[in-house]
């Protein structure tokens, strides 16, 4: 969902290792989100439009609030209750024959096995109801929690033990001391919007703040060190 009519994002040069105060993109205003952030990095390049996601929630009498004394509401993901619900029962199906408890009438007929699946699409359910994102021009949440994206002091990557196959995992803290965690892929695959403006706030903190990072933000997302700050060897 926009705040008014957003302008085409420009295309991500290539990754640059240092960046200066005088390269960053342009902050966008915070209540029209204008100029749109460039395209982050990880997005793939046949990336198809957030709107082609035939699972998210359309309906916005839906849409989420901002959080409270925050800019508007620019983009945001959920998956739709329906489409939600078949993937829960599925994945529930699923598990209950991976652990041998039986077929589908044995589902239906046994008490036992019956309220095990009930228990099992729920928490499937929940799980997927969970995955939610939203952004403002200049704040980022994810869930129940949020951050302000331009008052970052600690960005942070991670992978799981395939470091190459588990995603990139990000945990951002803001001045105020409000936490948040990502996962790139993750939003990256539900609207890619989001991801820019969060990315965006993440170069300004990083860059025009010197936030506190990691070598594996670095390495992964190919975040430039701020300039002529010379980083630790790789």
């Amino acid at each position: 969902m926009t705040a008014g009519h957003q302008a085409p994002p420009t295309e991500a040069s290539t990754p640059k290792r240092y960046l200066s105060l005088d390269e960053l993109p342009p902050r966008p205003d915070p209540v029209t989100g204008l100029p749109e952030p460039p395209r982050a990095p990880g997005i793939p390049e046949d990336a198809p439009p957030p709107e082609k996601n035939s699972g998210r929630e359309r309906d916005p009498l839906l849409a989420p609030k901002p959080p409270r004394g925050q800019g508007p509401l620019l983009f945001w993901f959920r998956l739709r209750r329906g489409y939600t619900l078949g993937l829960a029962t599925c994945c529930g199906v699923f598990t209950m024959l991976l652990a041998g408890i039986g077929y589908a009438w044995d589902v239906i007929l046994a008490p036992l096995s019956g309220v095990m699946f009930l228990a099992m699409v729920g928490v499937y359910y929940l799980i997927g109801r969970s995955e939610r994102y939203r952004v403002g021009a200049d704040w980022a949440a994810g869930g129940r929690r949020w951050v302000r994206t331009y008052e970052l002091v600690n960005v942070t990557a991670s992978s799981g033990a395939n470091d190459d196959d588990d995603g990139i995992f990000l945990t951002l803290k803001d001045a105020g001391g409000r936490k948040m965690y990502y996962r790139v892929e993750k939003v990256v695959e539900a609207d890619h919007r989001i991801w820019n403006y969060t990315y965006n706030g993440i170069l300004h903190s990083v860059i025009a703040s010197g936030a506190e990072t990691n070598e594996h933000l670095h390495r992964r997302l190919g975040v430039p060190y701020p300039y002529p700050t010379t980083p630790d060897a790789e």
